[in-house]
């Protein structure tokens, strides 16, 4: 699991300056330790369900996903994606163990044990944004924590997705 504070982790102008990591197990299970996620294992056709929980204790009913990842040059990732009715797409520059989605000024970074964290290159102030945590938890299975917050930097929502690489 990840763990974000904005006021330790960032620098003058909201840059994000450092990012921890802490690898939990369960009692009496055996740690499982993969490598840094990487662009191969992120190609290809992701199905799931994703369900919301608001600030209100409210809970959406489950949604069906659906994530495609392809390389559209040697440093280029396309993404298409929809959750219910809303569908989207956006382009990523591979760059090192990151990704850069110049068009929303997001970042996805590649953490080890197959974790990736979705984020902000840097947050401005008074300004809604999400971040969202991600890691596998076998080869085709991948669990996704997206949280969105307020443009005064309260809560707003987050929503679970579980997904299988199908293709």
């Amino acid at each position: 699991m990840a763990h974000l504070q904005r006021d330790q982790c960032s620098e003058p102008g909201g840059q994000l300056s450092t990012l921890v990591l802490i690898r939990e197990t369960r009692a009496g299970e055996t740690e499982v330790v993969r490598p840094a996620l990487s662009v191969d294992q992120l190609l290809g056709t992701w199905r799931g369900e994703a369900i919301t929980y608001r600030t209100d204790w409210s809970v959406s009913k489950p949604m069906a996903t659906e994530l495609t990842v392809s390389q559209s040059s040697s440093n280029t990732i396309l993404q298409t994606w929809c959750a219910g009715p809303a569908k989207g797409s956006s382009h990523a520059k591979i760059a090192g163990s990151r990704l850069i989605f110049e068009q929303t000024g997001y970042q996805l970074l590649f953490l080890p044990n197959g974790g990736s964290s979705l984020c902000p290159q840097a947050i401005q102030r008074q300004t809604a944004f999400r971040c969202e945590i991600g890691w596998l938890i076998e080869p085709n299975t991948r669990l996704r924590l997206t949280r969105e917050y307020r443009n005064d930097g309260s809560w707003a929502q987050q929503t679970l997705i579980k997904e299988k690489k199908v293709i």
